[in-house]
């Protein structure tokens, strides 16, 4: 044993033995790394002591330690080595070295030897990365970080459509062809001539409507989809065509507001066109930006308001399609194809027709942008026919006979008659296919003697049959015992596992740690599984679709026990993804909708998605009716009225959010029947609104309220909001004394911003209302009341100020207890309460000017005010006689006094956002004398008035 001085001493040596032995190895075992040359007994020890300190540890999926050397430490020992032959001398320290990708490339690149980075698989692209930040500016010629991470981006982009089209691809030349002359491309291997190339082009110039490619699910659409791309856009040895794969099974891909749609084509573009790259990811950036600010601002009672409920203007929408153009413009050529695939698209067409026309509206503006756009679209059903829209239809079908026979030879079935016996017993789907390939394969019996594959029963039986043989073919038991019963499950964790499955599946000694081992055995399990974004798992959904109904007739009593199971462990929890599970399985087991309607909370719609089948038509109805999925018409036939109240309003709301309250209305008025509590009134009364049909829109509003009012039901603040808003338009609709009462009732029950919105409505109305209206006169106890002796008029102008003075005091009694975070989130009600009660609350008003300012837009309305405002302020803040600009000292303006005409000066020149900043900073850090805030209040008044009389900039 070495003694500490000597330990101590051999610290000194750096780089130490055991640090350069670990700074070539992506991973090493402590017990058995060697040091490189040969140190002494001091230095080994030291050195080990070292590696340690300096190393961090990981584990694997299975629990194994791997442990590696700090990053910043391994660069010191490799820029210490220098050069390349120095580190690979200590790689023979170490024969027995990790065999993992990491470490392959990383001796690459030390003994030079590493392929060019377009020659690179994915998990080689990833390592290099890694690589380079271990090696970058240590060793030369090694690839540019910025090329390698488009690169990775491009593999990533183009790596489902490798995974779909495999060698075993087969077949589908006709569709290919087809799908070809629709682009207006020649297929890979084709003999065309130049001629013939030019006059297909010179054809296909014109724009075209949208390729729909439809058929039963496992038929191959996406694979036929992502063969057609790779030939045209990946591995085409002439120009590659510029292409967008978006898969409308994604949560974030809307067909409501297809924007979100034009956003991903912007980034799929960037990886494609690395020049245009900033262009397109802009494009890209602003998209989500103001997505993101419509979604915030369309429910300010709900900041967590989710991407299905709003849509943006169609002003911004065109702007954004312009832009969209500018950049394809430039880098893609509008005189060039952009081929635009749009799988699963049976989601839209579930989920809503409305949606489909809204999806098809989008595409016939984006095509005007974009004329060599073309369209393609995988469902699974044609397009109905009602709609009338424009497209061309293409219908997939099995395999033909020669194609199934070559496919089942690539997939080992190389007998003709075992492979001709296997067709006639399942057909030609390529699902099918796959899975009976895969049980032949796996199975000796079936093997020896094809005909152990059951005959004469359905198609659906024989694959369900197939599915749970490919199942008995998982090497860990306890995973494949979870398997299938738990298929009943939409989602698997390991806590699902734990709580739920592992019992009821007979899996027993089931703990924390073991059921995160079954979660990772059963993650690797991808013909079966695949991930979700919340990182659950989720069953393949055409394989779930096809075993849900056999396995509910296999094992009933299994099956209901891990449903109750499911929604003890969901009940608990109150997030949107549980209570979606726990609604699902609440209506899956038959319970009646209105004890599952007490379990509804906002944001579980997105997780409630279809198809259905599973459920019966009654929660079947009940979903389509509390979400903005579609059933089919005939399915609405039976549904009671309060279903087709909900189905109605859906739609109707979605019409009004794309600003077409002519549709909204037209769908409210087709629903006759209605409940006491109908939420059709309150959507008649805003479409009519919209289309300034103010007083049936009053008479709607009315019908709203006596109907909750009669139920004893509280007025939502939306219609309230709604109701005064028509004050304003076209004055009351009751007496002041009643319009106080109502406002005294929603400040009670509602506590968010729209109260202020609703108390200057009536504000606004009780400010503008000069005479009473002829059903409105003063009563005696009115007079009474008042105790004066007054004219009919002068009493009226008496209640109007009384209201208004009472409205004003429970405005500011909300502001006092409102957040004042809550308040600065809204700047433009804030400001506009201040400007209204500033003068008789300056307690709160003070406070609030100073926390929103009165910002650029209202700045514009009064900026030749501002100069004198500011001189004015000066001289009430400076001590007597003294011209020195107080406000110009706290902002850094550099100003030798200050005068109107000195700030005038000043501020010339300068656009509104700087002569704003100016203000509201010199509102945060100086002193508000009375007369000063006074003509803050008189600013901001003249500011709203002229916004009002002029309207809102553009």
């Amino acid at each position: 044993m070495a003694n500490k001085p000597e330990i101590e001493a051999a610290k000194g040596t750096f780089p130490s033995p055991f640090l350069k032995a670990a700074a070539v190895l992506a991973s090493f075992d402590p017990e058995e790394i060697r040091p490189v040359g040969k140190p002494s007994p001091a230095e080994l020890e030291a050195s080990f002591q070292e590696l340690i300190a300096t190393s961090t540890v990981t584990y694997d999926s299975n629990v194994n330690a791997i442990w590696s050397l700090r990053g910043d430490v391994r660069r010191q020992v490799l820029q210490s080595l220098k050069d390349r032959r120095a580190m690979v001398a200590c790689l023979k320290a170490n024969p027995r070295r990790p065999k993992v990708t990491l470490q392959k490339m990383l001796e690459r690149y030390l003994k030079g030897e590493a392929p060019p980075i377009s020659e690179q698989t994915s998990s080689q692209l990833s390592s290099t990365m890694q690589v380079i930040d271990w090696l970058g500016e240590i060793l030369p010629d090694l690839p540019p970080r910025e090329e390698l991470q488009e690169r990775i981006e491009w593999v990533s982009l183009i790596a489902p459509f490798r995974f779909l089209v495999d060698e075993h691809f087969r077949g589908r030349q006709d569709q290919l062809d087809a799908l070809s002359d629709y682009v207006g491309l020649l297929g890979p291997g084709s003999v065309y001539s130049t001629i013939g190339r030019s006059l297909r082009q010179l054809f296909n110039l014109q724009a075209k409507p949208p390729l729909l490619i439809y058929g039963p699910g496992g038929v191959g659409k996406s694979t036929l989809l992502a063969k057609f791309i790779l030939d045209h856009a990946v591995e085409t040895k002439t120009e590659r065509t510029a292409f967008a794969y978006l898969d409308l099974d994604r949560p974030n891909l809307l067909g409501r507001e297809p924007l979100t749609l034009l956003a991903e084509v912007a980034r799929q573009l960037a990886v494609q066109y690395p020049e245009s790259r900033r262009n397109f990811i802009a494009t890209h950036d602003d998209i989500l930006a103001e997505l993101t600010r419509v979604a915030r601002a369309s429910d300010p009672a709900n900041k967590g308001s989710t991407l299905v409920q709003w849509r943006i203007s169609d002003a911004a929408r065109s702007n954004f399609l312009q832009d969209f153009s500018g950049v394809v413009s430039s880098s893609v050529g509008l005189d060039k194809t952009l081929l635009l695939v749009l799988d699963t698209f049976e989601r839209v067409q579930f989920r809503s027709q409305d949606h489909v026309e809204n999806l098809w509206e989008f595409l016939r503006a984006l095509r005007a942008c974009v004329p060599r756009l073309r369209t393609v679209i995988a469902g699974r059903a044609p397009m109905d026919k009602r709609r009338k829209l424009e497209v061309e239809e293409v219908h997939l079908t099995e395999l033909d006979f020669e194609s199934a026979m070559s496919y089942l030879k690539s997939r080992e079935i190389r007998d003709p008659a075992t492979a001709r016996h296997v067709i006639d017993q399942v057909g030609r789907n390529p699902l099918t296919l796959k899975l009976a390939a895969e049980v032949i394969t796996a199975d000796s019996e079936i093997a020896a003697d094809p005909s152990l594959i059951p005959s004469r029963v359905s198609k659906r039986l024989v694959q369900g049959i197939l599915y749970r043989r490919v199942l008995q073919h998982i090497g860990n038991e306890d995973v494949r015992k979870l398997s299938h019963p738990g298929l009943i499950l939409r989602r698997i964790t390991p806590d699902l596992i734990q709580e739920v499955l592992a019992e009821s599946c007979g899996v027993t000694g089931v703990d924390a740690e073991r059921a995160q081992e079954l979660f990772s055995e059963l993650k690797r399990e991808v013909a079966i599984v695949g991930p979700s974004e919340d990182g659950s798992l989720r069953h393949r959904p055409e394989l779930r679709q096809l075993m849900i109904g056999l396995l509910v007739a296999d094992a009933p009593q299994k099956v209901l026990e891990i449903q109750r199971k499911a929604i003890q462990y969901y009940g608990s929890r109150t997030d949107p993804i549980s209570r979606a599970e726990e609604i699902y399985h609440r209506l899956a087991i038959g319970e009646d909708v209105r004890s599952v309607d007490e379990r509804w909370i906002t944001g579980v719609e997105e997780h409630l998605a279809g198809p259905w089948d599973d459920l019966s038509v009654q929660a079947q109805r009940y979903l389509a009716s509390r979400t903005d999925f579609e059933l089919l018409d005939d399915n609405w036939s039976r549904a009671d009225v309060e279903s087709k109240e909900r189905r109605a309003s859906r739609r109707a709301q979605d019409f009004l959010a794309r600003g077409m309250p002519d549709r909204a209305l037209s769908i409210a008025r087709e629903q006759k029947r209605r409940t006491p509590l109908s939420p059709l009134y309150a959507i008649e009364a805003r479409a009519q609104f919209e289309l300034r049909e103010f007083e049936d829109a009053r008479q709607s509003v009315r019908s709203a309220i006596q109907s909750l009012s009669r139920n004893g039901k509280p007025i939502p603040i939306d219609l309230l909001v709604l109701d005064s808003e028509l004050d304003r338009r076209i004055g009351l609709g009751d007496s002041p004394e009643a319009k106080v009462r109502s406002f005294r009732a929603a400040a009670f029950h509602c506590q968010d911003v729209r109260l202020l919105q609703l108390g200057l409505n009536e504000l606004a109305a009780l400010q503008s209302q000069t005479s009473p209206p002829e059903s409105n006169e003063a009563s005696r106890g009115d007079l009474t009341r008042l105790q004066i002796k007054l004219s009919s008029s002068e009493a009226w102008s008496r209640r109007l100020l009384l209201a208004r003075q009472e409205i004003q005091e429970e405005l500011a009694k909300y502001v006092r207890d409102a957040k004042p975070e809550d308040l600065a989130e809204y700047p433009d009600l804030s400001r506009h309460l201040v400007s209204e009660i500033g003068l008789a609350h300056r307690d709160i008003a003070e406070p609030l000017i100073r926390l929103t300012g009165m910002g650029t837009e209202l700045v514009s309305y009064v900026v030749r005010e501002v100069p004198a405002f500011l001189a004015t302020w000066d001289f009430a803040l400076s001590p007597s006689g003294s011209n020195r600009s107080a406000i110009a000292t706290s902002v850094g303006a550099h100003l030798s006094n200050s005068s109107p005409e000195i700030w005038a000066k000043y501020l010339a020149g300068r656009d509104t956002d700087e002569v704003a900043h100016l203000v509201d900073a010199a509102l945060v850090k100086l002193g508000l004398p009375e007369e000063i805030f006074g003509q803050v209040i008189s600013l901001l008044q003249q500011a709203f008035q002229r916004r009002q009389r002029y309207g809102k900039p553009v």
